[in-house]
């Protein structure tokens, strides 16, 4: 039998983002939703799901780790705590390419250190698996990882990261782009789909290693609304984004979610910001490809919940550069269910999959040329009751050595212009590399 030895200690003077920084070289994790900011380094326990099972293999997973968690911990901590960290696939299939492969379908982590802020108050929590039997000491165990922790806590702070010069962008090809949702317009004009969601890639090559920790301090000021995001599994592989769309958050026995779903550009000035909101509003092909999400997240909501209630009318969410309809809804859990049974229902969503969901799905294998891998996945945490935030892995980006892989997607619905998908497209590549780019370029 393996003991799961945790303790948490509140600590003053501790940086989330600085802690990610100094765990460069080893695994790690980075998340920020408003409320909590976790920063996490190291392993002391982690599986990776098998795709057909995912869900269902994760929840097992974090069932039986709850019964073997033995939580030293004392005085006021955060709730929920403590956390797994975990992302999944976008589909759930296993990876077919080298570069998604370390991924997996999915993988749940328990760090061995973990520094969380929440508001003006900081903790810190080591974990340890092992087996029963390791140490009679359990306490004494933990305090010599405490010691040791501080005292790599108090090395000098690192040197800033070299910020590296943009050698090539490499565009997918635009006639490739115009094809496939031309395709896509027969299908659905077929009667084989009502929606479904394409994507492309944009590559950057950098001169030297990306400095992770940098393009996530400049998420937290270009878009200080959004979910920001990195899963490190191993040197030189990161997945990392800045996502507006909430999943699933599960509180006490409340899953709150949202239809994030039809966009328009920022405008220049205010005038022309309110005529593009006004537009958005009325736009018949951004209504229905948002009252599609609507519907469909309803029906998923409906399946787990006693109770559903959601906004009557969509309302406007403002990014930096884009704009997008959203309607926010909860539901009220069935006895026993929590934040993974939540995620197998509700992913993918119509927002990044397309309605009737498997048979888009199947058009988005068919058409697209690259794997999505996590792209538009789940992304967040959870705790050992069920309860845990998620987010949707858009606005990401896939870091491969040297080369960063952007993502960006757009709804097809009957009357979608290729053109005009297209600059959507680029509307969302072109927040994320602006990251990468800095204030400067």
């Amino acid at each position: 039998m393996r003991i799961w030895r945790t303790c948490t200690r509140q600590m003053q003077g501790l940086e989330p983002l600085d802690i990610f920084r100094r765990g460069e070289g080893q695994p790690r994790v980075y998340w920020h939703d408003g409320e909590f900011t976790i920063a996490a380094v190291g392993v002391a326990d982690r599986v990776v799901v098998q795709a057909n099972r995912r869900f269902s293999e994760a929840k097992e997973w974090v069932a039986a780790r709850s019964r073997e968690v033995e939580d030293y911990s004392t005085g006021d901590l955060p709730e929920p705590f403590p956390r797994i960290l975990a992302g999944f696939a976008f589909d759930g299939r296993e990876p077919g390419s080298e570069e998604w492969q370390i991924f997996g379908a999915g993988q749940l982590l328990i760090p061995a250190l973990q520094v969380t802020r929440q508001h003006d108050r900081t903790w810190l929590t080591l974990s340890r698996v092992e087996p029963a039997s390791e140490t009679d000491q359990p306490l004494e165990s933990l305090a010599g990882d405490f010691d040791t922790a501080m005292s790599w806590l108090s090395e000098p702070p690192l040197e800033p990261d070299p910020i590296p010069a943009v050698r090539t962008v490499n565009e997918s090809s635009r006639a490739k782009w115009l094809r496939m949702v031309r395709r896509a317009l027969k299908h659905i004009q077929d009667g084989d789909v009502s929606k479904v969601v394409l994507a492309r890639r944009r590559e950057v090559i950098l001169s030297n290693s990306p400095p992770l920790a940098l393009f996530l301090e400049r998420l937290g000021g270009e878009y200080p609304d959004c979910f920001h995001f990195a899963f490190e599994p191993d040197v030189g592989r990161s997945f990392w984004g800045g996502s507006p769309e909430l999943l699933a958050d599960v509180r006490k026995g409340r899953l709150r979610t949202m239809a994030l779903a039809g966009s328009a550009r920022r405008g220049d000035d205010l005038a022309e910001d309110d005529a593009q909101q006004e537009a958005l509003l009325g736009a018949a092909k951004e209504q229905e490809e948002h009252q599609l999400v609507v519907a469909a997240i309803t029906e998923s909501l409906e399946a787990i919940s006693d109770r559903v209630s959601l906004e009557r009318v969509p309302s406007i969410r403002q990014l930096s550069n884009i704009q997008h309809l959203q309607t926010r809804m909860q539901g009220s859990l069935k006895n026993g269910l929590g934040i993974l049974d939540g995620l197998a229902v509700l992913h993918p969503t119509p927002a990044l999959c397309g309605t009737p969901r498997a048979q888009a799905g199947e058009l988005i294998r068919q058409l697209e040329e690259t794997e999505r891998g996590w792209f538009g996945g789940p992304v967040g945490w959870m705790d050992l009751r069920g309860q845990g935030l998620f987010a949707v892995g858009i606005r990401s980006a896939l870091i491969e050595g040297r080369r960063v892989h952007l993502f960006g997607g757009a709804g097809i619905v009957q009357g979608s212009d290729p053109e005009l998908e297209w600059n959507e497209t680029a509307l969302k590549l072109n927040g994320l590399e602006s990251i990468i780019q800095g204030p400067d370029r």
